[in-house]
């Protein structure tokens, strides 16, 4: 934790009056920190620069020496150092003893979570482990949005950070590879379909942009355009560099001619998080009920229970001995649902409806039926 200046102390800049443990470092697009949400005015090129230096190191010691060749270079005068110890003074007034003297240099001492750039690798290593290629393509998706533009965008002319921007940008790319490998194994083919055609235009010389762009066009019902698409490559690489398409692309090609089977999209269950209720007949309440008041009740209970599911915007999936299932996309709706019918649910002043709302990811597989856990955990 970092200490906190007294509200007195009219030495310490305002800013670092709102210093915390708790920031946000971010360097893929232009340089930020944001503090609850706030964005921190991180001062001029050159003191941005020696933040930007921080951030890419963040976690391990810089030296001072480095900071002077990665902010000035060949332009480095006897007075470098001095600006340099200047600008952290400064930054230090805006995040605190996040900025920690180390031996001949500098560390800025934050989690790996509150970096934007360590954030994004550990979240597309864990994407890969999800098991599942809507969870997949959905960790990734959100790893990916954590990209603003060019990592560090508004940083110019520090040499020193060329060689943490371009292991960046590929993993970038193989991320948005991964993604769209999941979402094509996900069924996702048609949703995606453009983005992989604006990507194959965009990055040409990324042969497995090229081939999720063929396998979409196929998959989509087009394969005379996914031909093309393969013949539009092979004459791009031939002219451009010379070289025929690579194995891979040349097997896809073959697969695309004979309608291989194995190239055909395999339905998926979707991964969803959703709410369910499950609305079931009480027996032991159903029993103390003469028999035209339990008839009657029994008969109008499945017609409301589905009416006031589709007024509040579910649906009703399955109807399983006398309990009714349906899913909703916000819990609100369940829950305004439950309020709706329960009061019209007494039978001669006692209550015959049980409700039970549990939320979680359930799998759909587009045919009408939900599973999953909040599905067993209501029906019990």
């Amino acid at each position: 934790m970092i200490r906190q200046p007294h509200s007195d102390d009219q030495s310490v800049p305002r800013w670092s009056l709102y210093a915390c443990s708790h920031m946000d470092f971010r360097i893929l697009g232009p340089v930020e920190v944001l503090h609850d949400d706030r964005v921190l005015p991180l001062g001029g090129p050159k003191q941005r620069a020696v933040l930007a230096l921080l951030i890419a190191r963040a976690g391990s010691l810089i030296t001072t020496d480095a900071l002077i060749d990665g902010v000035y270079g060949e332009d480095a005068s006897e007075g470098s150092r001095r600006s340099i110890h200047t600008y952290i003074s400064n930054l230090r007034g805006l995040v605190g003893d996040l900025i920690q003297t180390s031996g001949a240099g500098y560390q800025l001492d934050v989690d790996r979570r509150s970096v934007d750039w360590q954030r994004f690798e550990d979240d597309v290593a864990a994407a890969d482990k999800a098991g599942d290629p809507h969870r997949t393509a959905r960790a990734l998706r959100d790893a990916l949005a954590l990209w603003r533009g060019h990592a560090y965008a508004d940083v110019d002319g520090c040499t020193s950070l060329e060689t943490e921007i371009n292991p960046l940008e590929e993993l970038r790319m193989r991320g948005l590879e991964e993604r769209l490998d999941a979402e094509l194994a996900g069924g996702n083919h048609g949703e995606v379909l453009a983005e992989l055609e604006s990507l194959a235009a965009e990055y040409p010389l990324r042969e497995r942009f090229r081939a999720q762009h063929m396998i979409a066009l196929y998959r989509s019902g087009r394969q005379a355009e996914a031909l093309r698409a393969c013949e539009k490559t092979r004459s791009y690489l031939i002219d451009e560099l010379g070289i025929d398409p690579s194995p891979d692309l040349q097997r896809l090609e073959q697969q695309i001619l004979t309608q291989d089977p194995a190239l055909a999209a395999v339905p998926l269950p979707r991964i969803v998080r959703t709410t369910i209720l499950v609305a079931d007949l009480d027996p032991a309440a159903v029993a103390t009920l003469g028999p035209d008041r339990r008839d009657k009740a029994v008969a109008a209970h499945d017609e409301m229970i589905e009416d006031a599911v589709i007024r509040h915007g579910g649906e009703v999936f399955a109807v399983r001995g006398t309990a009714a299932y349906a899913s909703f996309a916000r819990t609100d709706q369940a829950v305004a649902t439950a309020g709706s019918i329960l009061p019209g649910s007494e039978g001669g002043g006692v209550q015959i409806l049980r409700i039970a709302i549990d939320t979680g990811d359930t799998e759909d597989d587009g045919d009408g039926r939900i599973t999953g856990p909040p599905v067993r955990r209501g029906a019990n």
